[in-house]
Order: C-alpha cells, then structure tokens, then sequence
C-alpha cells in the first residue's frame, strides 16, 4: 500500500474530503488519481479548475517528509483502505482520506457518543457533563468530544477519570496540543483512548479548522450529545454535521434566561434533539448495542474477518453500496442562511466581510455557514477572500 499516495491525495490544495472521496469513487485508488492526466480529469464534469490544477502536481516530497515524521513520533497514519479505519466515520459523506492517531481506536462496534458544548461553560454545565459522561462511560460507552476549554475537554477527562476510553479529535496536528492547558489531560487519553486529526502533524489551530472537525466528532458516533450552547455555537454546526449524517442528536435543556441555553433549548423546541435529564435516556435509544466495560479493544466481528481484502500492494477503497448513489447526487441541502450567504458570494461578496455586510450577519455567523458551504464545495475560500463555485 502506498501512504505517500494517500497523503499526497489527502492533502492536495482545492480538493475538499468530500472532492476526494468523489475521486476514490470514479478512479478507485490513490494510486489511479496520481496516474490520471489533465485531459482525463477535465472529463469529470463536477471537478473544478482549481482541483484538476492541484491534482495535475506530481510531488509526492511532502507526503514522504510528513511519514517519516509520524514513524519518528509515533503517530499511526490510518487510510480509508484499511480495517482499523473507524466503520461509522467511513460512512459520512466526506469521510476524512487520513487519520492521524496517537493512541489507538476503539473498536468500531463499541457504542460511541459524541460530547459538545460551550468553552465558556457555567458551572451547571461542567456539572452536568462530568455526571453524563462518567455515567455512560461506566457503562462501556466511548466519549468522543474535542478536548476544548470547557464541556468538550470535561467529558474527556470524565470518561477517563471513570475508567473509559475516549477520543480526542482536533482542530490541529495531533503534536500540537491546543489548548496548552490540556497538555496532561492530552497524554491521558492517548495512554486509554485516542487523540485524532485530519490535519497533518504541526498544523497550527487555526479557527476554520475547528469547524471542519466537528463533523468527525459527529461522524464517529452513534449519536451527539449537546450539553450548553449559546446560539450561532460551533456545538451547534456539531448538531447539524450530526442530523445530515443520520445521527441521533440529544440536548440537555437550560436555563431559559441563560445565554448558554439557548441553543440547547432551541434544538428541544424545534424537535431537532432529544431531551436529555440523565445517561438513561441515551443508552434507551441503543438496546442491543454491544457495550462493553472494558478498554480492551474487541476483536474484529466475523462479518469483518470474512471480509474479502486486496492484496498488500493494492489501496482500492471499497465504498459501501449505500453511499455510492448519494456520492453521485448533491450532497447538501441549503437551509435559508446557508443560501442568503451563497447568494452573496455569487453576487459578488468576495470576503468574509463584504458577506457578513451583505446578509446582515456577525462574522461569526459568516465564518460557520461558509465552512458548511466549502466543505459541500459551493464556495471556495483563500485566506478571507470568497468565491462560489
């Protein structure tokens, strides 16, 4: 199998997860992408300009550089292609080419919950996660949050602290801890957990970043869990990657003079999440589900060992029946917001600033919508600058 293959398709500039996964569906490997011309990729109607520009580039310097990093540091470079290669993420839309892990991966049939909310947190809030996280972790479930200030690091460092294991997935490197404060914490959860990123080691957390990974967070769990979130929270952009992906979403109600509730309680509301007064009313929804307390990783299931693999030196990606034909059709489906700021950068907002003054919206808003809308690839982004696509 050829990493440098997959690194150098991984992170080739203008080719979003969701382009790439395109790619591995019409060419079938890696290997296949690199041999492909210009002409031959022009003839892919959806391809832009940008990607058959990037994709025409034949260096593969930076992905060999990036390997031997990884081997001098101990980080696992894990593939689309290969079986430790978490099942439920691999089923997203844009899966992530590329998994950096220190640690090491539950195994896929363990019940995964994802855990998200606020860096200002209150204290109800911090409360309330460590008492859900310790519960469900106790009960065999993996934590999966993103080892942020606030909600997202105390339901990691709950799951630890009850004996479970838990997954970090950032926003950065996975040799980059951010924030510096959870440097301890970080080194707990690779020893009983994993620490993940699609982002190559030394990347910096830069704040589109964080967007992006949330729908990891989402993509690896049975189902999300939103704890305190004030509107316009990137927990919430967690809560929409989660309802696109098919995933259970759940809401611990607030405060409703409280800032902090308002997402939460919106969610509620609008039916969009279940109401959540205790780790009870999650596990209820997966009766049956193999939970197991222990952090020892199973073995793989029979259906898994029986499954026909290629040979080493192959990397044909095997992409499940149900998503080939949702591969083939547009992806995302814009609600009013996503469409007023697409309709902005089309009439001309080229920056980040020109569509917040053109809609009306914080640059908060803006910076949330546009990741949404560039990881569908309708809009294109170079530094602050905009274009649809």
């Amino acid at each position: 199998m050829s990493l440098e293959h997959w690194l150098w398709l991984a992170h080739r500039p203008g080719c979003s997860a969701l382009t790439v996964d395109r790619l591995l569906l019409e060419f079938g490997s890696p290997e296949a992408v690199w041999e492909a011309g210009r002409s031959q990729l022009r003839e892919l109607k959806w391809l832009r300009q940008s990607a058959v520009d990037s994709l025409v580039s034949k260096h593969l310097e930076n992905a060999q550089h990036t390997l031997e990093y990884c081997a001098s540091k101990g980080i696992a470079v894990v593939t689309l292609a290969d079986e430790q290669y978490p099942d439920r993420l691999k089923n997203i839309p844009d899966p992530p080419p590329v998994l950096y892990v220190r640690g090491r991966l539950p195994a896929s049939e363990k019940l995964a919950i994802g855990m998200v909310g606020t860096r200002k947190s209150s204290e109800y809030g911090m409360r309330v996660t460590r008492w859900l996280s310790a519960n469900l972790a106790k009960s065999g479930c993996v934590i999966v949050s993103g080892m942020a200030l606030g909600i997202d690091g105390m339901a990691n460092r709950a799951a630890l602290e009850y004996g479970g294991e838990t997954i970090a997935v950032l926003g950065s490197g996975v040799d980059v801890c951010y924030p510096a404060e959870h440097e301890e914490l970080m080194q707990r959860i690779i020893v009983h957990g994993a620490v993940i990123s699609e982002f190559q080691p030394g990347s910096a957390p830069n704040a589109h970043n964080f967007p992006v990974r949330n729908r990891i967070i989402s993509g690896l769990s049975a189902g999300v869990v939103i704890v305190e979130a004030p509107k316009r929270s990137g927990s919430l952009i967690t809560a929409d990657c989660a309802l696109e992906q098919g995933r259970d979403v759940f809401a611990v109600p607030g405060n409703l003079h409280v800032k902090n509730s308002e997402g939460t309680n919106d969610l509620i509301r609008q039916g969009a999440a279940a109401l959540v007064t205790c780790a009870q009313d999650i596990l209820e929804c997966y009766r049956g589900v193999a939970v197991q307390k222990t952090r020892t990783a199973s073995p793989e299931p029979p259906s898994r060992r029986r499954r026909e693999r290629p040979e080493p030196e192959l990397t044909q990606v095997r992409i499940p029946e149900a998503k080939v034909e949702k591969l083939k059709q547009p992806m995302f489906s814009l609600g009013a917001e996503e469409q007023r700021v697409l309709d902005a950068v089309r009439a001309g907002a080229g920056s980040m600033d020109a569509a917040a003054e053109a809609t009306g919206f914080s640059a908060a808003q803006v910076l949330g919508i546009v990741t949404v809308l560039e990881m569908n690839d309708l809009v294109e982004r170079d530094g602050s600058r905009l274009r649809a696509l």
